[in-house]
């Protein structure tokens, strides 16, 4: 039975989606995504962003964020290590991009009552389309 363009897209961006996400610290470009599925960088934007609805580069730069609330809340490691765990190599444009999404540092999310910075974390959690689940 043929694959409807459709469906393709959405495995084509759930394969996507699982490479991105296998390793935060790893900055992975299009092109080597482009050459690890078979297809150009062009189309698998395109897919992507059909079924995630966003780019790729900031539908990642987004995971990468919340990842990195989860580390704070746990508090086991400094701000620059979780900066680098979700592959930040910069600890200044890594505490702005985390302002820039919550609001604060991320020294001071860190202080924050657990329960609030959890609310905080899911009002600005990526919400998953149900078909990329």
């Amino acid at each position: 039975m043929k694959q409807t363009t459709k469906s393709k897209q959405k495995a084509i961006a759930e394969q996507t989606h699982e490479l991105l996400l296998h390793d935060l610290s790893r900055k992975i470009t299009l092109t080597e995504l482009a050459d690890m599925s078979g297809y150009s960088a062009t189309y698998l934007k395109i897919c992507f962003k059909n079924v995630y609805g966003q780019p790729v580069h900031q539908y990642v730069r987004h995971k990468r964020l919340e990842r990195a609330a989860e580390l704070l809340i746990e508090g086991k490691a400094g701000v620059l290590d979780i900066a680098g765990q979700v592959g930040f190599e910069n600890g200044s444009k890594f505490a702005k991009v985390f302002r820039d999404t919550f609001g604060m540092t991320p020294g001071k999310f860190r202080r924050l009552d657990k329960e609030e910075a959890l609310a905080l974390l899911e009002k600005v959690r990526i919400k998953e389309p149900k078909t990329a689940q």
